[in-house]
């Protein structure tokens, strides 16, 4: 296992893409109820500061106020159910969370944040919802263009949350034809039927899953 992921790491130019370790992400004030996960922050900090990957990517959410997913802006709705909006999309309703320019949607303050390093900024039109970072239509980040331009195959994915932005965020760079690994003890989850369902959906896309030791002690 050791020589796999150094032939992989050694051969390919490498990013590991930290999604969404943000504020409301980790302080329990978040888009759902959920626990902090402030505990998988020092495992991301070990595999940032491990100079094992070629490139470091931040990701964000950064909603407007009247975001599309906040269940204060659907009148009628109620917290964590799915409706369907005037677009015709699908959207599960959540709290408001990391409102641009918001303590609440900066990066946590306990994550190292490397110089140099390229962030991305999703959820910023307030029409569609994109969990992955490469954007939902309309929106499009410049997450598949900064890999392209730095030549990057093989991509590893730590952060939040796993059944929800960073799965989604594998998923499209599998579809985008990356080598893509999840970090999985470097993840949190939000419920355990939905992080199944996206287990099983990365599985079948061929993304596959490590633990940080397979990178930090080989």
């Amino acid at each position: 296992t050791q020589n796999f992921f150094r032939l992989f790491l050694t051969n390919m130019a490498s990013c590991l893409i930290v999604v969404d370790v943000q504020n409301d992400g980790y302080n329990g004030n978040g888009a759902s109820p959920q626990e902090s996960g402030a505990f998988v922050i020092p495992v991301i900090n070990a595999l940032i500061k491990s100079g094992k990957f070629d490139h470091v990517m931040y990701t964000q959410d950064w909603h407007p106020e009247d975001h599309c997913s906040f269940q204060i802006n659907n009148p009628g709705s109620q917290l964590f159910e799915t409706i369907t909006l005037p677009s015709g999309r699908k959207q599960k309703m959540w709290r408001p969370h990391c409102i641009q320019n918001t303590e609440g949607a900066a990066l946590h303050s306990d994550l190292v944040i490397l110089e140099d390093s390229v962030f991305i900024k999703k959820g910023t039109d307030k029409t569609v919802d994109s969990y992955s970072a490469f954007g939902v239509f309309p929106e499009k980040t410049e997450l598949l263009t900064s890999l392209q331009t730095r030549n990057v195959e093989k991509v590893f994915c730590v952060g939040q949350a796993y059944d929800y932005c960073l799965g989604s965020t594998a998923l499209d760079s599998a579809k985008a034809g990356f080598d893509t690994t999840i970090i999985v003890d470097a993840t949190k989850f939000i419920a355990e039927e939905t992080r199944q369902e996206m287990e099983q959906t990365l599985k079948d896309i061929g993304v596959k899953e490590i633990l940080s030791t397979d990178i930090l002690e080989e």
